[in-house]
């Protein structure tokens, strides 16, 4: 162990109470959110329609009684509960408030600025989800659905906190 490194015990302190914080503001932004959430699938859909009609996709936007729905030649794609980026906001907004080593101020517009990305990135996936669709049909769709839909939020998560902790984290230590 190096002379400037904490000891375990420390260590584990503030691991436990980054994940407590992670836990408490996850729950509270998560269900501050869902009673945004049709709202949120309304934008998600709202967006991913024109991005598509900008790359040349035909689609039409419909209000159905479960929710929006982005209608290509091909398929009925439902934007549903999952699609409208409320868990990923609430994980972004969640892991930037528990970093306690930041103030507020901070934490406050890193969580807000995170979360207007998820936002903006969100639209984008799920059309390029439905370009695969409409490009090669419903197999490599599923790949790109139940995977890459997914694991690109992980590491837009992942590349956002990363980025954003780097940035701020010498800003704290003054």
């Amino acid at each position: 162990m190096t002379r400037h490194s904490l000891p375990l015990r420390a260590e584990l302190r503030n691991a436990l109470s980054f994940t407590l914080g992670f836990l408490f503001f996850f729950a509270i932004t998560y269900a501050l959110l869902g009673l945004l959430n049709l709202p949120l699938q309304g934008f998600a859909a709202w967006s991913a329609s024109g991005l598509l009609g900008g790359m040349g996709v035909p689609n039409q936007l419909s209000w159905q009684p479960d929710g929006p729905h982005i209608l290509l030649d091909s398929a009925d794609a439902a934007i549903q509960d999952v699609c409208s980026a409320a868990l990923e906001v609430a994980v972004i907004m969640a892991v930037v408030l528990a970093s306690w080593g930041v103030p507020w101020r901070e934490r406050l517009w890193g969580a807000a600025l995170g979360a207007l990305l998820a936002l903006l990135f969100n639209p984008l996936r799920i059309a390029v989800t439905l370009l695969a669709f409409h490009t090669t049909g419903p197999q490599l769709t599923a790949l790109f659905h139940d995977w890459l839909f997914r694991a690109s939020l992980l590491v837009f998560i992942f590349i956002y906190y990363a980025s954003w902790y780097v940035y701020i984290k010498p800003k704290a230590k003054r």
